[in-house]
């Protein structure tokens, strides 16, 4: 994870709750500690320079912490399947950290989100809305993925009442088990009467 603003804390989030072993940079070092509460390994850079700016964002870095980072990501780019960037600086293009020959080596089915494509991205061949295949890395520019979240919520709510349907059926066809602790405790009402009173701590 590159970049852990708002959208990197989030990712690292859902990373680790699918099992994902997640290695995290940002060039403010006060967000070492969040990496960390995330379950998430800060990779430390040992450089004197401070990369805050106004408002939570990361502000220009000077050349010689910009070849340090350049270093620390060509190291890990081999080794890791997925990177994620989300670094920006505000009213600026998007920083480039990862460039053509570090894509090259990445390991083939590997994958690179690229969330900062719409401020000209972080990877050198990011195209907005395109999904690049270089020798079998993929670099996705989805500049909109917000707008892919409804598709996904229906699924899975759609799968929970396709769940909750089946779980409803047995041989004798559609029947509500009252004996069942799942089936029970979704009747909130009943013939007209409230089975289930909400209580303080679900209020």
């Amino acid at each position: 994870m590159i970049g852990a603003g708002v959208a990197g804390l989030a990712a690292i989030g859902t990373a680790q709750s699918l099992g994902a072993i997640v290695r995290a940079f940002d060039v403010r070092p006060e967000v070492a500690e969040q990496i960390e509460s995330m379950g998430a390994e800060f990779l430390f850079l040992e450089f004197d320079e401070d990369g805050s700016g106004e408002g939570g964002y990361a502000k220009p870095a000077s050349p010689e912490f910009i070849e340090k980072e350049m270093a620390l990501f060509r190291e890990q780019a081999p080794e890791v399947d997925i990177v994620i960037t989300t670094a920006l600086i505000p009213n600026r293009p998007a920083p480039m950290l990862i460039p053509k020959s570090m894509v090259e080596t990445m390991a083939p089915g590997s994958v690179i989100m690229d969330l900062a494509s719409e401020n000209g991205g972080n990877c050198e061949l990011t195209q907005e809305n395109e999904i690049v295949n270089h020798n079998g890395v993929l670099i996705d520019g989805n500049s909109n993925l917000p707008s892919t979240m409804a598709y996904h919520s229906s699924q899975l709510f759609s799968k929970n009442i396709e769940a909750i349907i089946d779980h409803c059926h047995s041989e004798e066809g559609f029947k509500l088990d009252k004996e069942d602790e799942i089936i029970d405790g979704m009747l909130f009402i009943e013939n007209g009467e409230v089975r289930h009173q909400p209580t303080k701590e679900s209020m």
